[in-house]
């Protein structure tokens, strides 16, 4: 379907142009990383401008993603000094599998990453601009696709203010900053024997 100077996609002509799951153009366009309208008839178009703009953003924030044996961990942190940290730590924790770290800085190219490749672990910072980690973790739980994603979440609040702003869902482990980086260790010794494999999972196609 065409405007008057714009070109619009079907969910699913946009899944096929960007590589990813329908169901991860559906949960990118409820949350927002995507815009579209609907038809008389309640079906989605977005246009193609934008989906255009969305795989700049995953080839200048994703890159490549590594196809080499490991543990592949989406962090989702804004803060780049935290970033550079991760990256340095990790290096040095001595973990079974070489760990092959993919960073976002925000929840809307978190949904993105998540979309072009699920990870062995999300780790999460709250404090996320323009989508925030609550937001972006009540986004996965409406998709039965992350429905076994294992989540790690840090953060600068108590627990009790976490508690205050709704909670964090079942099973979403929390790890409070600064980040203990044995404490770290552990949580992911705890995921890496059933969770390690041959790179990241291309995100699954509906």
């Amino acid at each position: 379907m065409s405007g008057a100077s714009t070109t619009y996609l079907s969910t699913r002509e946009a899944a096929d142009r960007l590589g990813v799951s329908l169901r991860s153009v559906q949960l990118w366009v409820e949350n927002g990383v995507l815009r579209a309208w609907k038809t008389a008839g309640g079906h989605r178009r977005i246009p193609l401008d934008c989906i255009e703009e969305t795989l700049r953003l995953r080839a200048v924030t994703a890159g490549e993603i590594a196809a080499a044996p490991g543990f592949d961990i989406l962090l989702i942190e804004d803060d780049l000094v935290q970033v550079e940290l991760m990256q340095a730590r990790l290096a040095s924790l001595a973990l079974p599998l070489p760990v092959h770290l993919r960073v976002s800085t925000d929840g809307y190219l978190g949904l993105i990453a998540l979309g072009e490749a699920e990870p062995d672990l999300l780790l999460l910072d709250l404090g996320l601009p323009r989508m925030d980690g609550f937001a972006l973790l009540g986004a996965l739980s409406t998709s039965a696709d992350y429905r076994h994603l294992p989540v790690l979440v840090t953060s600068a609040l108590s627990p009790a203010e976490v508690a205050e702003r709704g909670g964090l869902p079942r099973g979403v482990a929390f790890l409070p900053k600064p980040v203990d980086f044995h404490a770290l260790r552990s949580h992911l010794l705890a995921f890496m024997p059933e969770r390690g494999r041959a790179g990241p999972r291309p995100a699954t196609r509906a």
